[in-house]
């Protein structure tokens, strides 16, 4: 989108904003292992060959190591929370800069709408709350850019979010939340697109 002109030059910066802090986290947890696995230490090596295998064998039958380890092996556990690309309106359990949670629909992934590399403006309605339309000029801004899909709120969203309420949020291409919001005002919608385009 800069590229294009579509986007400041600015915008490159939250690049090192969002990833330089995980870089060092894995850089530091990469060194360390390397160290455990191939230093040439001797009570390491017997450690290596003969202790750690048996501990980590019953570590990792335990579902707390589990879910411990899993999401930062994976890098899911990254979040972007409290920077510049991510804003929040209402009270949520999953908060902006969070990766979107996995869950069902229709027997489907939810994953499974959000293929496409664009931003996606999904919105949770809750049978009740009357949600104003998108400005079709803000739409049209950014016809190719983003997409819209509409959801029930259901049990598992309910729980994920921790609400009952009617909210939407805006995905960036790569999954992550930027905005997760229980106000529906378009404004808001338009302010925060606004920091990745020239709208």
């Amino acid at each position: 989108m800069v590229l294009r002109g579509r986007s400041d030059l600015k915008l490159l910066d939250t690049y090192d904003e969002e990833r330089l802090p995980n870089a060092k986290m894995l850089t530091q947890t990469t060194d360390r292992f390397f160290g455990l696995v191939a230093g040439p230490n001797p009570i390491l090596a017997f450690l290596r060959i003969y202790i750690f295998p048996y501990v980590a064998n019953l570590a990792f039958g335990l579902d707390f190591v589990k879910q411990f380890v899993f999401p930062r092996i994976s890098q899911i556990a990254i979040n972007y929370r409290g920077l510049s690309l991510a804003e929040q309106h209402g009270s949520f359990n999953v908060k902006a800069g969070d990766r979107m949670p996995w869950f069902e629909m229709e027997g489907a992934s939810i994953y499974d709408r959000l293929r496409e590399p664009v931003f996606h403006l999904v919105v949770f309605l809750d049978g009740k709350t009357d949600i104003p339309p998108i400005p079709n000029d803000l739409m049209k801004t950014w016809h190719g850019l983003i997409d819209s899909t509409v959801l029930t709120i259901n049990t598992d969203i309910s729980k994920i979010f921790d609400t009952k309420r009617a909210f939407f949020i805006i995905l960036r291409p790569d999954n992550y939340i930027g905005l997760i919001s229980d106000e529906f005002s378009p404004d808001i919608v338009h302010g925060y697109l606004s920091k990745f385009a020239k709208v």
